[in-house]
């Protein structure tokens, strides 16, 4: 019994390990980007109402996944209609000239952690683009009933120093640190192979 055991397992090996990439598409009416940065004393929260994007998971060979998003940047909100004008203009995001942000990935590593990866990408905003890592945990997928789909879920963070991107406005009163989190509920593409031909 246990030889039997060990060679259907050696058997499923393969399989598993060439397993297909997954594509999912962000779905950004369950889906949250949020930032978090000091004031003096406190910190101040905030999010973006308008985004897209896109991750390809590979967990057989994490390396050739991807990910690519984009932020509208007028969709800044931080409960203060003043302060978030301000957020926009010249002092900060440069909306006018800069209207969107973008992130796309450059390098996938898997962690130690289980589902974890640090997702290395250029992330541009304000004229100017960096390179940041994200810590993306794969929480999961489930059907969702409404659309008789699959979703996948992810959470990914990062700190970011806002000056790297000419952010210097309030130094000494607003801290340079920029904590992100980003909560994605994505559908899963289908395969196109899965895809029905449309009706002629």
């Amino acid at each position: 019994m246990k030889n039997s055991l060990s060679l259907l397992a050696l058997l499923a090996l393969p399989c598993a390990l060439s397993a297909e990439p997954v594509s999912y598409t962000v779905d950004p009416v369950h889906s949250s980007v949020n930032f978090k940065v000091r004031h003096l004393v406190s910190k101040v929260t905030g999010s973006f109402g308008e985004f897209s994007g896109k991750i390809i998971l590979d967990e057989a060979k994490p390396e050739a996944s991807s990910a690519v998003g984009e932020i509208k940047v007028v969709s800044v909100g931080t409960g203060n209609a003043k302060r978030d004008a301000h957020l926009q203009g010249g002092d900060f995001f440069k909306a006018e000239q800069n209207p969107t942000m973008t992130f796309k990935s450059t390098a996938w590593k898997k962690s130690a952690e289980p589902n974890t990866y640090e997702v290395t990408g250029d992330l541009a905003f304000a004229g100017a683009t960096k390179p940041v890592t994200l810590k993306l945990v794969h929480t999961g997928t489930a059907d969702n009933p409404m659309t008789k789909g699959k979703v996948g879920g992810f959470e990914a963070t990062a700190k970011i120093d806002r000056t790297q991107w000419g952010m210097t406005y309030g130094k000494g009163m607003i801290g340079d640190e920029v904590e992100i989190s980003i909560q994605i509920e994505a559908s899963l593409d289908k395969p196109a192979a899965a895809e029905k031909p449309a009706k002629k």
